[in-house]
C-alpha cells in the first residue's frame, strides 16, 4: 500500500504542476501558455486510464500512442490558431508533449497497481473457485437431499471437516500490523485451500465453505469412511506441496458414526487431528449400540 501511496502522491503532484505552470513567471512576460485542450485531454486521460479497465489493460505504449495521437491530431486540425514548431512555440509544444507524457506514465503505474490490488481481492473471493465450492449457509437443499438419499436407499455418505492449521502460517510484523496480516493470510491460504480441494474431490462430492468457522466440510456421496482415506491424504499432500501449509482433517460416515448431518459433521470434528496422520473415528452412541466401531 506504501507504494499506492506514493504513485498517488506522485500524480497528484504532477497534476498541480500541469494546471499551475503558467504562474511560473520566469520574466515579466509569461512565455508559458499552454493550450487550454491540453489541460483537458491531460485530465481526461488520466481519469480515463485509471476508471476504464479496458485503457488499464492497454499497454504504456498503447496508451502513449492513443493520447499523444489525439494531441497531434487536436494540435494540426481542430486548435491550430499558432503553429507547432518554430521559435517560441517549439518550446510550449515540447512542454506539452513532455507534461502529458508524465501524467500517462504516472496514471497506468496507479493503473497497474490497483490491478494488482484487484487480483489479490479476486483470489480471496470463493466465488472464482469454478463454483464447486458452496457456501456452508446456501447448501442446506443439497445436503437434506443427500442425507434424504442416503437413509431411503440404505447407501453410505461420508462428511470430512478441513482447515487449515493457523502454527503453519508465521508472520513477523508488528503486533497490530500483524493481526491484519494473519487475518489476510488466513483468507488466502482459506480461498487458495478452496481451489486445492476443488481439484482433488469427484464430481459427486460437494465441498461447502464454513468461513465462520474457517473450515470446509465435503459431501462425499457413496463413500463410507475407508474410501476417505485417500482423499484426505491426497488433499493434505497438494496443500502441502501448492501452499506450504498443513491441513486438519476428521472424518466421519453415516450411518455407522452418526445418523443426521449436523452429528456427523460434529463427529469428525471430534476426530480431528494437527498432525499427519489421518484421525481414528471414536467410537459413537450408534456404533456403542451396534457394538463395534470402525477406524482409518
Amino acid at each position: 500500500m506504501a507504494y499506492l501511496r506514493g504513485l498517488i502522491i506522485a500524480l497528484l503532484i504532477g497534476l498541480t504542476i500541469f494546471f499551475n505552470l503558467e504562474r511560473l513567471n520566469f520574466t515579466q512576460l509569461n512565455i508559458i501558455n499552454l493550450a487550454s485542450f491540453v489541460y483537458i485531454l491531460g485530465v481526461s486521460a488520466v481519469i480515463s486510464i485509471i476508471s476504464m479497465p479496458i485503457l488499464r489493460r492497454a499497454s504504456v505504449t498503447a496508451s502513449l500512442v492513443i493520447w499523444l495521437g489525439i494531441y497531434i491530431f487536436c494540435k494540426i486540425f481542430l486548435f491550430n490558431d499558432r503553429p507547432i514548431l518554430g521559435g517560441l512555440y517549439t518550446y510550449l509544444t515540447v512542454t506539452e508533449l513532455v507534461l502529458l507524457t508524465v501524467l500517462i506514465l504516472l496514471a497506468h503505474k496507479v493503473a497497474d497497481t490497483l490491478n494488482d490490488f484487484e487480483e489479490v481481492i479476486a483470489n480471496i473471493s470463493l466465488s472464482q473457485v469454478d463454483g464447486r465450492v458452496q457456501q456452508f449457509q446456501e447448501a442446506k437443499d443439497i445436503v437434506d437431499g443427500e442425507m434424504l438419499r442416503s437413509r431411503r436407499f440404505h447407501r453410505p455418505l461420508s462428511v470430512v471437516v478441513v482447515r487449515p492449521e493457523a502454527d503453519s502460517i508465521n508472520t513477523t510484523l508488528h503486533r497490530i500490523v500483524q493481526e491484519v496480516q494473519q487475518a489476510m493470510m488466513e483468507r488466502y491460504v482459506f480461498t487458495s485451500l478452496a481451489h486445492v480441494i476443488s481439484d482433488c474431490i469427484e464430481r459427486t462430492n460437494f465441498v461447502l465453505a464454513h468461513s465462520e468457522n474457517n473450515r470446509f466440510i465435503l459431501l462425499c456421496p457413496e463413500t463410507n469412511i475407508n474410501d476417505t482415506t485417500g482423499l484426505v491424504e491426497h488433499i493434505r499432500n497438494v496443500a502441502t506441496e501448492k501452499l506450504g501449509v498443513s491441513v486438519a482433517c476428521g472424518v466421519s460416515s453415516f450411518p455407522d458414526q452418526a445418523l443426521t448431518f449436523e452429528e456427523l459433521v460434529n463427529h469428525a470434528e471430534k476426530n480431528i487431528k494437527y498432525s499427519n496422520h489421518v484421525a481414528k473415528p471414536s467410537v459413537s452412541p450408534v456404533d456403542a449400540r451396534n457394538g463395534h466401531h470402525q477406524s482409518l
